[in-house]
């Protein structure tokens, strides 16, 4: 494809591609975030966290690849670290009721 484009043209057809990346991760980072917002349920906040370090990514030029990964350790690595102490502080004043009390 590189031969039939010319170079010039190839790597600009290449760098837009890149850049629509970065456009898609920030479309999935400000959806997540209104989901959180509607739900407050603490389900979606870590997959925005996760979002937002491979939009970070894409702008600097990563691949699509390393997107992808990033998005999944950072996600996970949010998950599993801060969500105990979140959880601790939003549901302290939660009444017990039913079968919970």
């Amino acid at each position: 494809m590189k031969d039939m484009l010319g170079s010039f043209a190839y790597d600009w057809l290449r760098k837009g591609i890149d850049k629509m990346a970065a456009i898609y991760w920030l479309i999935g980072f400000v959806v997540l975030l209104g989901i959180e917002a509607a739900t407050m349920a603490l389900t979606t906040i870590w997959f925005a966290g996760g979002a937002l370090a491979a939009f970070i990514l894409a702008l600097l030029g990563a691949g699509v690849e390393v997107q992808l990964a990033v998005f999944v350790i950072v996600s996970f690595a949010l998950l599993f670290f801060t969500r105990p102490f979140a959880l601790k502080y939003v549901n302290r004043n939660t009444v017990k009721t039913n079968s919970e009390s």
